[in-house]
């Protein structure tokens, strides 16, 4: 099984200017398109587009730097030589003697400082570079001036050695050899060849050779033996090869695109199996996600960098694969889930407050994540193409709930209490009263189908499109038009809801940014945004407290009457959530970062909104017919709370509706309309979300 979790990262704090708070970085070293790594003294480095990524525990954390590093750069080779690591860039050579914390352009005796580099390989302390179309150069002094060497092939694009010969891979097959570091050298060619040598492997008796589209086998170091292992007649589709290594005695490919994955033969090559099926199952065939990068072997330890999808690592020969960096997304929505953060983007990912540990769940996810939301049990998300996925465990696998979806992208999702919106653009407004399990089109009333937000609250169900707004008050049977009080033209960005009322954030010509707020169930709007502030992007409500964010984030206790920044810069930003007593905010940019409300001046959390839900014992106890039932709640969300006998039998509900995150209190009157009561033993139960929680009472008449 594939193992998803994500282990240490370092907390960063981006910035302060008040004494009250500072954003903290939630993120973690991008490990999306890792394509070389290299063991040396200091640790493994990782190079990828303008960065290097550095770990110091085989992988399990992760720490970036590009100080210095081009930004167009993307390293394609690292080696190291007396302590200083080498890399072979787009933009040129660099060099390090800090572990990586920076970098230094070298280009002494090289044709160009940004010449485009391919690789990099120390053999018997001396370093070799080669390059798309300037040759082979040498260092003798680490790295601080090159020269040119003796191999006259201009075009270069693959480094490798065994046992102090040097191998070079070039264009259509050919391959060249030097036993004496480089002063002499000799050309062998896999003639049927078209392509240009990727990468080569050896063992004690056997050459790999791996060409774009095949990997041959060679008994003779490639003097004249050649025989063709894998290739797309094997894998059944075309592929393109990445990368070879030799693992534990037995062979791998790293194939990029077509028959993609890890490919392992444990019989010097006459059979083939891809050993990252569980690896990346999560992903449609037509996906370029899981295309191997790069492959190495280091101790028992197998690392492949993949294209998009992180870097991966087995210390069971491919059997198991554990993600241990993952790639950085830009969320589009995030949003709170008891004590969670779920966020959805190009994946979807869980955040629990026991930072820094992520977790992805992709287990039946192909695209683009887009909303989420959960009811009941269930937590569901939208993905591309009129998909609606769900899952009954907390986010870890996923299965379509998307019958009698017929087009478009789900946008919004609502819910009145098992009652479950969401809105396609395009196609207008889909109802499930079943989890999901089937859908059905309520549009009656619409008169435009671009429906970009939902909301809810109180027997109101409202629909935003762009320069419309309507209003249901039948669970969406029926529409009518509501924009009293909004401008002639407007897009809409976010929504919310807090208490009963209902937001909008708006844009409109001229860079008008509007927060509109109704009172009455959206019959009328009115502007609470006078200023202009850009929080147009993104609405949530916590307690009596509403948020905005945008290019800033700013916050009201007073709908609007006055409007407080949340200090600190951290750029634009796509969504808001609350949890565990922190501010959450998704970058545009990519990442998220957090805030204490607690040092949020004007937010008083010890007040205002619990940290945790929690069930309080009932007063009086024992109690002869009348009780009082308290309960606090840190996040909105559906909630029950319900009385049972000793038997389990269901005597009374006494909430059953969506609340607010706060603290509740309800009587209890066990004499109200409740025939049979009698004395003894009763339990009472709270259910709001995944958190549950059962108390004992006793009622003595």
């Amino acid at each position: 099984m594939d193992n998803l979790k994500l282990f240490i990262f370092t907390a960063v704090i981006i910035f302060s200017t008040n004494g009250f708070s500072q954003w903290i970085n939630l993120s973690y070293p991008d490990g999306s398109d890792v394509r070389c790594f290299a063991q040396t003294s200091s640790g493994i480095y990782a190079g990828k587009s303008y960065a290097v990524l550095r770990s110091t525990d085989n992988g399990n954390s992760w720490v970036s730097s590009n100080t210095g590093l081009t930004p167009t750069s993307i390293v394609f080779g690292l080696a190291e030589s007396n302590g200083i690591i080498i890399a072979a860039t787009t933009a040129g050579l660099y060099r390090s003697t800090n572990n990586g914390a920076s970098w230094e352009l070298s280009a002494s005796g090289l044709p160009s400082p940004s010449l485009s580099i391919r690789n990099v390989i120390n053999q018997n302390n001396i370093l070799f570079i080669s390059t798309s179309n300037q040759g082979l150069y040498q260092s003798t002094d680490n790295g601080q001036s090159w020269v040119i060497t003796s191999l006259t092939e201009t075009f270069i694009y693959t480094l490798n050695s065994f046992n102090d010969t040097l191998y070079a891979g070039s264009r259509f097959g050919r391959f060249y050899r030097s036993g004496d570091n480089g002063q002499t050298w000799s050309k062998d060619s896999i003639g049927t060849a078209q392509t240009h040598v990727r990468d080569f492997a050896f063992t004690d008796s056997t050459m790999f050779i791996g060409l774009q589209e095949a990997v041959y086998r060679s008994r003779d170091r490639g003097h004249n033996d050649f025989t063709r292992v894998f290739d797309s007649g094997i894998g059944g589709t075309s592929f393109e090869l990445e990368a070879l290594e030799m693992h534990n005695n037995n062979i791998y490919a790293g194939i990029y695109a077509g028959f993609k994955g890890v490919h392992r033969s444990t019989d010097d090559g006459l059979t083939w199996h891809n050993v990252s099926e569980d690896m990346l199952r999560f992903f449609s065939p037509d996906t370029v996600f899981q295309g191997i990068i790069s492959l190495y072997s280091t101790g028992i330890s197998l690392f492949a960098g993949t294209f998009g999808f992180g870097i991966r690592r087995t210390v069971n020969d491919g059997e198991d694969w554990e993600l241990i960096c993952l790639p950085n997304p830009s969320f589009k929505n995030i949003y709170t889930d008891q004590d969670k953060i779920l966020a959805a983007g190009g994946f979807f990912y869980s955040y629990s407050n026991n930072f820094p540990n992520w977790n992805l769940h992709t287990a039946g996810l192909f695209g683009s994540a887009n909303s989420i939301i959960r009811v009941g049990s269930y937590l569901f998300i939208s993905e591309d193409a009129s998909i609606v996925k769900r899952s009954a465990d907390d986010g870890k696998t996923w299965y379509p709930a998307n019958s009698g979806l017929t087009s478009g992208t789900v946008q919004s999702f609502t819910a009145n209490g098992n009652i479950l919106f969401g809105s396609a653009e395009g196609y207008g407004v889909f109802v499930s009263s079943d989890f999901g399990e089937s859908w059905n089109v309520i549009n009656t009333g619409l008169t435009n189908l671009n429906i970009k937000k939902l909301a809810y609250a109180n027997g109101v169900l409202i629909a935003f499109a762009n320069n419309e707004v309507f209003r249901s008050t039948d669970n969406g049977l029926n529409w009518n038009q509501v924009s009293n009080g909004l401008p002639a033209s407007f897009n809409i960005w976010s929504s919310a809801v807090k208490a009963n009322d209902f937001y909008v954030g708006t844009s409109s010509a001229g860079g008008i940014t509007g927060i509109y707020w109704s009172d009455d169930g959206g019959l009328i709007w009115s502007d609470i945004n006078p200023n202009n502030y850009n929080i147009q992007n993104t609405l949530i409500s916590h307690g009596d407290t509403l948020f905005g964010g945008g290019l800033d984030i700013y916050f009201t206790t007073n709908n609007g009457q006055t409007w407080t920044e949340v200090t600190g810069s951290i750029g634009s930003v796509n969504s808001l959530a609350v949890a565990n007593g922190y501010l959450y905010a998704s970058l545009s940019l990519g990442g998220l970062s957090r805030i204490p409300l607690s040092g949020i001046a004007e937010i008083n959390e010890t007040e205002n909104t619990p940290f945790t839900f929690q069930l309080y014992n009932n007063y009086p106890n024992p109690f002869n017919q009348i009780t009082v039932i308290s309960y606090q709640l840190p996040v909105n969300g559906e909630v029950t709370l319900k009385v049972f006998d000793i038997l389990g039998n269901e005597v009374a509900t006494l909430v059953d509706e969506y609340k607010s995150a706060g603290t509740y209190e309800v009587e209890f009157n066990a004499a109200s309309g409740i025939s049979d009561l009698v004395s003894g033993i009763y339990f009472y139960q709270l259910h709001a979300g995944s958190f549950v929680q059962t108390k004992k009472m006793v009622l003595m008449k």
